[in-house]
């Protein structure tokens, strides 16, 4: 680790836990009227890119869906900062529920209206999907990394949970697949410090379920668009 790569992080690091609690403070005086949360998030997230000298590019189809399930594949911490750069406003991201204690950005995701995913309860993920499907009949769209966590390496690609497929399904929403490559280079597995580089976002056109006889299918082929497109990388 280089000595600027420590220094941008530090900074990184001071912004985030304190741009967090100002956004906090904020939303409690306010008493949840003041809904700023997605240009906040996007200025937050583009910020954090800007101050660590990353290097955003993507690709997107021509014509993407009002409202859609965007999926992508999962390797580092980064990848969240990079969704809510690109993603449409109102887009609610699923994370991992371990989030809402961290330092700064806990207190804003647990005052947000991205949907907390508890992992380690059966009950308590299912109450997602609900909030899940809550949202996406009240207009909005969704996105989360199906693999349900970090894949091993840059290339690998676990097997996908059906949850979106079946939201899909059940509420006639397309998905549109996305692959993430670059940003295991920006934050290392098991590591906070944040190096410069580059990250290209391909967004693949929306697949829409009534193409597809079950969730399943609608599954698998989504995950091979993701495991072609990362093979082309990083094969």
């Amino acid at each position: 680790m280089t000595l600027n790569t420590f220094i941008r992080s530090i900074i990184a690091g001071i912004f985030i836990i304190i741009s967090g609690y100002c956004y906090g403070v904020i939303r409690i005086l306010s008493k949840g009227k003041l809904d700023t949360f997605y240009p906040a998030a996007k200025w937050w997230a583009q910020s954090i890119l800007s101050i660590c000298k990353v290097k955003l590019s993507y690709t997107m189809p021509a014509d993407i869906p009002q409202q859609a399930i965007y999926i992508a594949n999962h390797v580092s911490l980064a990848d969240t900062p990079i969704m809510i750069s690109i993603l449409p406003e109102n887009t609610r991201i699923m994370y991992k529920s371990e989030l809402d204690n961290a330092p700064g950005i806990g207190i804003v995701l647990r005052r947000s209206p991205y949907i907390s995913v508890h992992r380690k309860s059966v009950r308590k993920a299912a109450l997602s999907i609900v909030e899940a499907r809550n949202a996406i009949q009240n207009g909005d769209s969704i996105m989360l990394f199906p693999e349900g966590t970090w894949s091993e390496k840059p290339g690998d690609l676990l097997p996908f949970k059906l949850g979106a497929f079946s939201l899909s399904k059940n509420e006639n929403i397309p998905i549109i697949p996305m692959v993430i490559v670059g940003t295991e280079n920006i934050i290392h597995k098991d590591s906070i410090f944040i190096h410069s580089g580059s990250v290209h976002v391909t967004m693949y056109p929306a697949m829409y379920p009534e193409l597809f006889d079950k969730a399943e299918t609608m599954s698998e082929a989504c995950r091979n668009i993701i495991q072609n497109e990362l093979q082309h990388h990083y094969l």
